[in-house]
């Protein structure tokens, strides 16, 4: 195992106080920063959904020649797809209040 020199472990040290300064500017926009991480789980879960929806789409709606089924999923695919589009813009959003 590698021994730590002094410089090393002080300057781990000094990112800590850093960080600790840092939190304390933060501290007005705590709920900007909780919604934007909320977003930012919603917006990235919300991502292999779509590609998921489209192998259905194929699978189930085209190949056996379902138009209505079809039209259903292209209608529930250009929602997702919106609501992504906003979620990703009120990420922005909050994002840029934070740093106001």
């Amino acid at each position: 195992m590698k021994k730590q020199d002094f410089s090393e472990i002080e300057y781990k040290q000094l990112d800590m106080a850093l960080l600790k300064r840092l939190l304390a500017f933060l501290k007005p926009y705590k709920i900007y920063i909780y919604y934007s991480l909320l977003l930012a789980i919603l917006t990235s879960a919300l991502g292999p959904i779509r590609p998921y929806l489209t192998k259905i789409a194929v699978d189930n709606h085209i190949a056996i020649g379902d138009s209505k089924g079809l039209i259903i999923m292209i209608i529930i695919i250009l929602a997702l797809t919106l609501f992504n589009g906003l979620s990703r813009f009120g990420l922005t959003y909050l994002m840029l209040q934070c740093i106001k």
